[in-house]
């Protein structure tokens, strides 16, 4: 039954049950003309007399007698009426068969034409959209969700072709270095130790740079696969990513500024400790990277009813409007000039996301007033605890 079109079942259905109550109503119909034939046959004849049996009262005689017996005639007349009953019934269902299924036809047109609509999309035509029959019925309910899933998918693949484009043009950088010096290196006559060791150190940089790729790109692709049991104390975890990063940030000017007042609480979030660090670290050394020197790199925390907000802000050039939504996707540089020079290969900001959206959280991008950026690291508070220092100081203490 499954493999019949559906236009077929419903009208196979709906002439069924048609079926059903015109035989009915036939049955009804011929039982009642039966007791109704039966009725008039045993009803007595009534007669009215042609004589006046008193000129003054001008009044006729009457008579009662049976009714003439003719069986045959009774049989012919019920057989007749059964006979053109059926008749009607058959060109009842029949016409209803007939107009059920041009109703369908009519109806499920655009049903059929959004099919064909969704087998001709492929990878290379998904900016065509399904064109909305009129009216707010399932149909056109149906061809708006499917022109969602469409931009959707559209969507999905530009980012993974720009994603393709953008890893094979940063793991080819390093290659070409590597093949151009070994080329120079090998065309020379005499070669002396200071040049061998200048190869070897580009080959050392280069080489680090290409692990540094195909590590973020594994731990891209492994983010779906994150534990998340882990009680982590946010401001401990805060603390160990300004230790980590205090020698970069001297090296290039910069003080890490951490935010806290004196009745900001502890608060216990539950993740992955590791991939949280990561990814406070990554905002961090980023606002390092690109604030320029000199700045302050300010580290903030604050917590809600159901979730914490880390916030890291620099007050360097800031990001473009138009950027801003663009910054966290994949090898994705506000400016072109920076990272090749620094060892970064874009995927620290698209690393975060993917971390803040596997904690069910996210990540945003907002002005400083005082000029550059804020990202805000935006975690669910699983469990928070507004404890003490002295209840720290009892056996309560962050990730290591």
């Amino acid at each position: 039954m499954r493999s019949i079109p559906l236009r077929v079942r419903l009208t196979l259905v709906s002439t069924g049950l048609i079926l059903i109550l015109s035989i009915s109503l036939c049955a009804l119909l011929n039982r009642s003309a039966n007791a109704m034939a039966d009725t008039i046959e045993a009803t007595p004849t009534l007669e009215i007399g042609g004589g006046i049996s008193s000129a003054e009262s001008g009044t006729r005689s009457f008579s009662l007698r049976e009714p003439p017996h003719q069986p045959r005639t009774s049989v012919d007349a019920r057989r007749t009426y059964l006979l053109d009953s059926l008749g009607y019934l058959a060109v009842t269902v029949l016409a209803g068969f007939g107009l059920i299924w041009v109703l369908t036809g009519r109806a499920m047109r655009p049903l059929r034409e959004l099919s064909e609509h969704m087998a001709t999309r492929t990878a290379w035509n998904l900016c065509e959209r399904a064109e909305i029959p009129p009216g707010r019925d399932e149909v056109a309910s149906l061809a708006v969700s499917f022109n969602k899933m469409s931009e959707k998918l559209e969507e999905a693949f530009v980012a993974q072709k720009r994603f393709s484009q953008s890893a094979a043009h940063e793991l080819r950088t390093p290659l070409a270095v590597l093949k151009t010096r070994l080329e120079v290196f090998r065309k020379r006559s005499s070669r002396t130790p200071a040049e061998q060791e200048a190869l070897l150190e580009t080959f050392s940089c280069q080489i680090d740079r290409l692990s540094r790729i195909v590590g973020d790109l594994l731990d891209l692709a492994n983010m779906n696969e994150m534990t998340l049991h882990e009680h982590i104390y946010i401001e401990s975890m805060i603390d160990n990513v300004c230790a980590e990063l205090e020698d970069k940030a001297r090296e290039r000017g910069v003080r890490l500024v951490r935010m806290q007042h004196a009745d900001t609480p502890s608060i216990t979030v539950t993740g992955n400790a590791a991939l949280l660090q990561r990814a406070l670290a990554d905002l961090v050394e980023n606002a390092i990277d690109h604030g320029g020197h000199g700045i302050d790199v300010e580290l903030s925390a604050a917590a809600s009813d159901d979730e914490v907000s880390i916030s890291v802000a620099d007050h360097g050039a800031g990001i473009e409007d138009a950027r801003k939504d663009l910054v966290f996707d994949a090898f994705y540089r506000a400016d072109s000039s920076r990272s090749s020079s620094q060892g970064n290969v874009g995927l620290g900001l698209a690393i975060v996301r993917a971390i803040a959206e596997g904690h069910g959280g996210r990540v945003s991008l907002e002005d400083n007033p005082g000029g550059g950026c804020v990202f805000t690291l935006t975690i669910p508070l699983v469990a928070a605890t507004r404890a003490r220092t002295e209840d720290a100081a009892c056996g309560t203490r962050g990730p290591d």
